[in-house]
């Protein structure tokens, strides 16, 4: 199995968890599943801390109506997140139980594990890049996440050159919760532009 990201959620991904580098990040993905191949198309920040149930229902609702508003044939097909150390390259159990429960319309989901060393290095290294910043996990036989998946990015080349002139240049991504702290006065949107 493998998991195929497009630019725009692997920007998306990536530049929020650099604009939050000293926390752990979280996020939903959308996209579409097929017997042996996950695509994400957007990634949707929701928060820098640890998610709890009610925020993840309320994410989720909110990704949910966004997806019917825009009449395409995405669904929720798992989750990311950054851990909290930069030397940790696992997801922890919170996120893997998001992942497990997540996903309503595909019996499998994707977890995407972004690597912060990897990030960290973006910037200063241009020989690092886009598919080295994350791992993907799918559910083995006994439905625990340690199915390696490999992931690759679209346009690879183009799309980490981008990103690292995002994180250079100290572009933020806000997540959900920045958004209703901030008094819904900053855009809560998937897309880097």
């Amino acid at each position: 199995m493998s998991v195929t990201v497009s630019p725009e959620a692997y920007r998306t991904m990536i530049v929020f968890a650099a604009s939050h580098c000293t926390k752990a990040v979280h996020g939903i993905l959308v996209g579409s599943t097929s017997d042996d191949r996950f695509v994400v198309q957007n990634a949707f920040p929701i928060c820098h801390e640890t998610p709890t149930r009610p925020l993840v229902d309320i994410a989720e609702a909110l990704v949910e109506a966004m997806l019917a508003d825009d009449n395409n044939s995405n669904i929720i097909i798992g989750w990311f997140m950054s851990p909290e150390v930069l030397s940790d390259r696992s997801s922890g159990p919170v996120a893997m139980r998001v992942a497990s429960v997540l996903p309503k319309n595909t019996e499998n989901g994707v977890l995407l594990v972004l690597q912060n060393e990897e990030i960290g290095q973006l910037a200063s290294n241009e020989k690092i890049m886009g598919a080295e910043c994350m791992q993907g996990f799918g559910k083995d036989f006994g439905k625990q996440w340690t199915q390696a998946l490999e992931v690759s990015i679209l346009d690879q080349k183009s799309s980490t050159e981008r990103t690292r002139k995002d994180i250079i240049s100290g572009r933020k991504i806000e997540d959900l919760t920045d958004h209703w702290q901030n008094g819904v006065s900053t855009p809560w949107h998937p897309i880097v532009t």
